[in-house]
């Protein structure tokens, strides 16, 4: 497996030695075992028989070597493969793979379609043996994990070998873990094994067998030190990470040395309470008294006010539960941190434009001219205040519902974590730097999931720089002999030479993200053209889909999609946005389960305020799904244990805490009424249909506990199914009421597991009431029986407990098990019952973020006709320039290029019609006012003029002058000065305590009021 390109300075490539016998004879593939004396690959009690050494012989010598052989189709020197190590055994080496791969792709074989069909069914072929082998008992006893997991790495390396550099092909070829089969694979196992004996937390372990093909598992599995020094997992199980938790009764700041004692350094209390008190969000700089030592400033965030958020965590020792204070040694650190923050690139959709060899910026939301960092800053630690009195309590709560504006209105976030500060950049690939990225504390806590997604510009601290991950995200790798394309994204990794194209490169993504913002469809229909390049070679198509498997997780847990445009996402959407946060938070830790409704509040653009004040978790998960438009079915799926009072009596039991491990679907959704959350098969596509097994009878209590056999009779032949409940301790479900059972399986389109004879989560449901309609019935009957020849079937249901089916193959011999009956309707319309009272109010929902980059893309469509004027006028005073030029001075002569040269944006007005491709004048009115080329416009006619004699043309000059620029420089204030604060204010507003979707003010109404129809569209 030595020809995967593993993380520079990781572990070792794992050993697999060679136990091949007999040597494949060179004929045919799939009738090799049989021609040895081995059983047929589908005679599973015949392999059973066998050892794990014979196994492990036969599987190396027919589906490694023999593969290689065959897809050849030529014999192979196993001495190339071979290897003389210090084990016991010779060891396999794959390294002779890869010329032989690029020596076949150079001969163009694969042009004959007969050739490609070869080759696929030749692969399949192998992979489902492979299969067949993992499934085997013996399967997990050693060397044959190692010689699966090079049989598997193969498979992928001879798929992307035929792939032409389709990246869909590779990753249909990429196999990953089953999840099928209750027990963890032999080759998961192995790579398990390999994570967790490198420090990975068992929690972070599961993540990654779900979350990435074996190929990238193995790249993670090499990466050394993933892990901060100061954190040990030795606790952590595969269901919770408490690694990171931090005990807020003996937490200890830390300094950023062992040995440093330094004094802390407060921030002025009074003043930051004094504007939250106001509604105002606090914002720090760090200054140097005169001994050196740091102190602390704090002021009132403006409308037009830079500041960096600093999102960390806690575990780190950058908080501080008892003050607001830091050790002077971190305030030092943070402050070098903050001075070499690196600007945001250009950016079209948030409205930046960045230079970083003049470390300018430009700002669209303000409307400035960015010069370099910023010193301002938020951090937690220091802008939330602490206490236990309730005037600290009621502050920090009103602090806590503006995080949300804190994070969405800053200029960037400035990522702080402990082992990135600690890595260094420079020398090492971007693959190697976003794997450990995804491997660190920060990606995975809850609250840093809410700072990130609000994140318009995103900066992750390292040791030798800081850099955006978002600008990594879609850059083919395979594009080229090396990632270097990548590589000089990072800022301060490259020399002078290659600043300029790091910088083209950063504004050509950002142009493509702000259109993909703008028309997506559009940038998918020209990525959709052919591409003339030279092909890729194995190794670099295999570290391509390593990377992008990465960077799609390290996009989705960064939620790009909302930089890109998507945060804009109106109330018809809300479901698909809480599943988003509930499917990641699901997969991080906090300290306080209680924090992640507030951070889904936030997310969900809801009031947090009303949330802080519900002491209850049950009322506030209550709050948010109520919120919603409808709520997913997959939810009542959920088989985590903290559910609402799961062994009491009531209608509310398939309600969760909150996250849980367990994912939500975005479809079907069930729709709120009163008393009844609702699903018809009418309003839902096929593959999205749950299938219901009603029972002929209810359970029984003595029988609800355990497990049941169900067979299903609706269809032509029987089907039986092994069910089993999942109650809480001391539950007694009183079904007194219930005329029978009925069991809703979870839809195979919400499925993260194949059908067929995988477990299927599923929920199990008392039936109350059952109605039957025929073609000729004008009303719903009430019925306690089935009736098959009814058009439509409702059942009004309350919900039991969550249950797993476990389909059979042949007919069950479990005869101590209870057995019941069940039919499958195909037309029906499912109630299931709520507590809920009718009274309860949705929680106000906050209007988007406005969106200061349309603004100011109004005020460029107003300013442009203006241009024109301009444009007239700058080719006068050409003529002039050119016809008077012996007799001008040469104040006028200077002045007449100076007015030329401000003015030869205005071209851009005659060449093309479209508004925003002038972009360099939208600049020059944003950031100028037009004052720079106005005044020196108005030189050049006052110098004129005092030469005597003003003709028709320097009438006509001072006129055009006027009247192209004072029109702009009036809108541009008026935007700059009135409009853009108003509306940063009123968005502020709404994250009042009180704050009403009636209190909004008009202007914010009509400034993300194009966001919203952008939303629907």
């Amino acid at each position: 497996m030595d020809h995967i390109q593993l993380p520079s300075g990781g572990l070792k490539a794992i050993d697999v030695p060679y136990v091949a016998y007999p040597a494949f004879d060179s004929q045919d593939f799939e009738t090799f075992p049989t021609r040895v004396g081995f059983p047929p690959i589908d005679d599973r009690a015949g392999w059973l028989e066998l050892d794990s050494d014979n196994t492990a012989a036969i599987v190396q010598s027919w589906l490694y070597f023999g593969l290689i052989a065959a897809f050849f189709n030529q014999k192979i020197d196993i001495g190339d493969f071979i290897i003389d190590s210090d084990a016991p055994r010779r060891l396999v080496t794959s390294a002779a793979l890869l010329p032989l791969l690029d020596d076949w792709s150079a001969s163009a074989r694969l042009s004959e379609p007969s050739e490609q069909d070869r080759l696929e069914a030749l692969l399949k072929l192998a992979t489902t043996a492979l299969e067949g082998f993992s499934l085997l008992p013996q399967s997990g006893l050693p060397p044959l994990p190692e010689i699966l997991l090079s049989v598997h790495l193969l498979i992928t390396t001879l798929g992307a070998a035929t792939s032409g550099g389709s990246r869909r092909a590779i990753a249909d070829t990429a196999s990953r873990p089953s999840t099928n089969t209750i027990d963890v694979g032999p080759v998961s196992q192995l790579l398990a094994s390999h994570l967790l004996s490198a420090g990975w937390c068992p929690w972070k372990v599961q993540q990654i067998l779900s979350a990435y093909s074996y190929l990238t598992i193995y790249y993670v599995s090499r990466l050394r030190d993933p892990t901060a020094l100061h954190i040990t997992h030795s606790k952590c199980t595969e269901e919770r990470c408490i690694g990171n938790n931090v005990d807020m009764a003996n937490y200890s700041t830390r300094h950023t040395e062992l040995s440093c004692a330094c004094l802390h350094a407060p921030i002025p209390e009074a003043e930051m309470r004094s504007i939250i008190a106001d509604g105002g969000i606090p914002i720090a700089r760090i200054k140097l008294s005169r001994n050196g030592n740091p102190y602390l400033q704090v002021k009132r965030a403006g409308p037009r006010t830079r500041y960096i958020a600093v999102s960390h965590v806690w575990s780190d020792g950058l908080g501080n539960p008892h003050a607001n204070s830091l050790p002077q040694c971190q305030l030092k650190q943070l402050s070098r941190c903050l001075k070499l923050l690196a600007p945001p690139m250009f950016d079209f959709a948030q409205g930046y434009m960045a230079v970083p060899q003049l470390n300018l910026g430009i700002d669209a939301r303000r409307m400035m001219v960015v010069w370099g960092s910023t010193e301002w800053f938020w951090l937690d630690t220091l802008c939330i205040p602490v206490g236990s009195d309730d005037q600290s309590v009621l502050l920090k709560s009103t602090a806590i519902n503006q995080m949300a504006a804190i994070y969405a209105g800053a200029h960037q976030v400035l990522v702080l974590d402990s082992v990135m500060q600690a890595s260094n950049v420079v020398g090492r690939d971007a693959c190697h730097v976003l794997a450990q990225l995804s491997a660190v504390a920060w990606l995975g806590r809850c609250w840093t999931y809410q700072e990130g997604a609000l994140a318009l510009s995103l900066q992750v601290q390292c040791a030798d720089c800081s850099f955006d991950p978002s600008l990594f995200n879609d850059i083919a790798v395979e594009d080229s002999e090396s990632n270097e394309e990548i590589y000089t994204l990072l800022p301060g990794t490259m020399t002078t030479g290659h600043s300029w194209h790091r910088t083209w490169r950063a504004i050509s993504l950002g142009v493509k993200r702000g259109m993909e913002a703008i028309n997506g469809d559009l940038i998918r229909d020209i990525r959709g053209l052919p591409e003339l390049r030279k092909e890729p070679k194995t190794q670099t198509l295999l570290g391509g889909h390593i990377y992008r498997e990465i960077t799609e997780v390290v996009g989705r847990e960064m939620r790009y999609d909302r930089r890109d445009g998507d945060s804009w996402f109106p109330s018809e959407k809300m479901v698909e946005e809480f599943v988003l946060c509930w499917n990641s938070l699901a997969q991080r830790t906090t300290t306080m389960a209680g924090d992640i409704h507030v951070i889904i509040a936030n997310l969900l653009r809801l009031n947090a305020f009303s949330i802080l004040n519900m002491k209850s978790q049950e009322d506030r998960m209550r709050a948010i799904l109520w919120s919603l438009p409808g709520i997913p079915l997959s939810i009542i799926f959920n088989r985590s244990k903290e559910r609402a009072r799961p062994a009491e009596q009531h209608a509310n039991r398939w309600m969760p805490l909150w996250p849980d491990r367990y994912m939500l679907t975005e479809s079907p959704v069930m729709r709120i009424q009163d008393g009844v959350l609702t699903l018809a098969t009418t309003d839902i596509q096929e593959d999205q249909t749950p299938k219901l097994l009603l029972l002929d009878r209810p359970l029984e209590e003595s029988e609800g506990s355990a497990e049941v056999l169900v067979s299903d009779t609706s269809g032509p032949q029987v089907e039986w199914y092994r069910v089993l409940l999942h109650r809480q301790p001391g539950d007694q479900f009183d079904s007194q009421r219930s005329h029978s059972t009925v069991f809703a399986l979870e839809p195979p389109a919400g499925r993260s597991i194949p059908v067929g004879s995988a477990p299927i989560a599923a929920a199990c449901l008392r039936v109350n009431a059952l109605f039957h309609k025929h073609p000729s019935d004008a009303a719903l009957p009430d019925s306690c029986q089935w009736d098959m020849s009814a058009s439509e079937h409702q059942l009004h249901t309350t919900y039991d407990c969550p249950a797993t089916i476990h389909p059979l193959n042949s007919t069950p011999k479990y005869a101590h098990l209870a057995q019941y009956t069940a039919t499958s309707p195909e037309n029906y319309t499912l109630a299931i019952e709520h507590d809920v009272p009718p009274t309860l109010r949705p929680l106000p929902q906050r209007p988007a973020n406005p969106s200061f980059t349309l603004i100011s893309g109004l005020l460029m469509c107003l300013c442009f006709p203006f241009n024109y004027l301009l444009c007239a006028m700058n080719a006068m005073v050409i003529y002039q320039n050119v016809m008077q030029r012996d007799t001008f001075p040469t104040s006028v002569l200077v002045t007449s290029i100076l007015t030329i040269t401000t003015h030869a944006y205005t071209f851009l007005g005659v060449m093309y019609v479209v508004p925003p491709v002038a972009l360099i004048p939208a600049v020059i009115s944003w950031l100028s006012w037009n004052m720079i080329p106005f005044i020196i416009g108005l030189v050049y006619v006052v110098l004129k003029a005092g030469l005597g004699d003003i003709g028709a043309v320097d009438k006509a000059v001072i006129g055009l002058l006027v009247a192209g620029h004072v029109p702009q420089i009036v809108m541009v204030s008026i935007v700059r000065w009135y409009v853009n604060p108003r509306v940063y204010r009123a968005w502020l507003d709404t994250y009042a305590p009180d704050w009403e979707p009636g209190k909004t003010n008009w202007i914010l109404k009509a400034a993300v009021a194009p966001l919203h129809w952008m939303g629907k569209k």
